[in-house]
């Protein structure tokens, strides 16, 4: 069985950091995931709920990534994305060779800003 554990700072394969004084109302913290090309198992991380939004940037070409849904199912989303607030826990998987950069910004934040009809949400 495999175990779980929280993460708050840096790990192996996740780094988090905060963001300088100039963004800390906007931004809550950055985090990058990267796993090796020769890994074994991919890394799942549990998101918990939240009224954060968060943008995902994908550093590599051979990253991929998964949604795990209670409801769903299993879903690819691989690709960069903005992720809205969630109402219930999901796991995410990270496949081997998964290199991504994220920003979480604080509730609420990106209501300010005004979207225009070209900008794609997943």
């Amino acid at each position: 069985m495999v175990k779980g554990k929280v993460i708050f700072e840096d790990e192996e394969k996740v780094a988090i950091k905060y963001p300088c004084f100039e963004l800390k109302d906007v931004v809550e913290y950055y985090f990058e995931i990267c796993t090796p090309n020769n890994s074994i198992t991919p890394l799942s991380l549990v998101a918990l709920p939240n009224a954060n939004i968060s943008v995902s940037i994908f550093l590599s070409d051979s990253s991929q990534t998964f949604k795990v849904h209670r409801e769903y199912g299993i879903i690819e989303t691989t690709g960069n994305r903005i992720s809205g607030s969630l109402t219930e826990a999901i796991a995410i998987i990270y496949a081997p060779g998964t290199h991504e950069f994220a920003i979480k910004f604080k509730p609420g934040v990106l209501l300010l800003f005004r979207w225009r009809d070209s900008v794609t949400c997943r």
